[in-house]
């Protein structure tokens, strides 16, 4: 039974902006990660663990945002 893997911040280091990838599954496309900021373009980006409250709040602004 696959384990997903736990959900990471990924911060820009140049704009400040921040997104969290939560994968869905333990197997991760390199198409899924994206290693530049969305917003700026700028590499690399800082990445750190968070909480699985984090990923639902970011999920809910998204939904909010369209």
């Amino acid at each position: 039974m696959p384990i997903p893997p736990a959900p990471m911040k990924l911060t820009c280091t140049a704009c400040g902006r921040s997104d969290v990838f939560a994968p869905k599954s333990d197997a991760i496309f390199l198409n899924e990660f994206k290693l530049e900021c969305k917003w700026c373009g700028h590499k690399p980006l800082v990445v750190s663990m968070c909480s699985r409250s984090s990923v639902w709040l970011a999920r809910l602004a998204r939904k909010l945002n369209r």
